[in-house]
């Protein structure tokens, strides 16, 4: 039989955990900087270990969905390093993004 992934968004720990509670298989969040929710608070790299104590079992998606130029790509990749045995994946449309990702899986 065919199984969904339930996938839920959250915009900060209130959400997660109501994700989480709500019997979610999966979550995906924006950190800092990189993601097309520029207005929401986001997660900080730093939130990682909490975030992954509160999804004990789920699995966690990072989005990285902005378009990135040049000027920032070290920065994108010191970041997809840091997180890349934290989380499950991450949700991006950027080439460069894809093939910083594929380099460090």
């Amino acid at each position: 039989m065919l199984k969904y992934e339930l996938l839920s968004p959250a915009g900060n720990f209130a959400m997660l955990s109501a994700a989480v509670d709500a019997g979610a298989d999966a979550v995906y969040f924006g950190i800092q900087g990189f993601n097309m929710r520029a207005a929401a608070k986001n997660f900080a790299v730093t939130d990682l270990k909490e975030i992954s104590r509160i999804c004990a079992g789920k699995k966690k998606y990072i989005t990285l969905n902005t378009i990135i130029y040049q000027h920032e790509l070290k920065e994108i990749e010191k970041l997809i390093r840091k997180v890349s045995e934290k989380i499950d994946a991450i949700i991006c449309s950027d080439l460069s993004v894809m093939m910083l990702c594929k380099k460090y899986e």
